[in-house]
């Protein structure tokens, strides 16, 4: 059996609650839900965005210290998931000088949920074509970011893996 909590997350990440949802996730809220364990469980699941835009469909049935809550998150990953990192995503596409394409976080924020806010991403995926990436590794050497081989080495990806090494970066995607 689900708890309380998981059940209201689950109803709430719906893109539209039928009046069915609406009213299970309004008894829900009735019933002793821990509000600390489900702003954590979203948290912790990546859909804290997704939580508040199930809520807001219930109205004025969501605790307003949750709603709190969620505002000031919603707020700082519009900044970050709208303005900082498709800045991030863009500089490194074209300072590889190669054809990319962006996929996965990055692109399905924008495509699929088209509030990039609503689909969190913490790296950036770029896919090119094979025989240019020693250029692109080259560029992202030259842009400061390093190889992380703490789990297989450079080696391994390409053969196995057929791509780059993950490469990071301080404060960067």
């Amino acid at each position: 059996m689900l708890s309380p909590e998981l059940e209201l997350l689950l109803i709430s990440v719906q893109r539209h609650l039928t009046p069915a949802q609406i009213e299970q996730a309004k008894t829900l809220l009735a019933r002793n839900v821990q509000i600390d364990t489900l702003a954590k469980l979203a948290q912790t699941q990546g859909l804290s965005m997704l939580l508040y835009r199930g809520l807001l469909q219930l109205r004025d049935s969501a605790p307003a210290s949750l709603m709190r809550q969620l505002e000031e998150a919603v707020t700082t990953n519009a900044v970050v998931y709208e303005w900082l990192y498709p800045q991030q995503v863009a500089d490194v596409a074209a300072a590889l000088g190669v054809e990319s394409i962006v996929l996965k976080g990055a692109a399905l924020g924008q495509e699929t949920y088209r509030q990039p806010a609503l689909r969190p991403y913490g790296d950036i995926d770029l896919l090119v074509h094979h025989a240019d990436l020693d250029t692109a590794e080259q560029q992202l050497l030259a842009l400061g970011y390093t190889p992380d081989e703490s789990v297989y080495t450079r080696e391994w990806y390409r053969e196995q893996h057929h791509h780059l090494v993950p490469y990071t970066r301080p404060n960067a995607l």
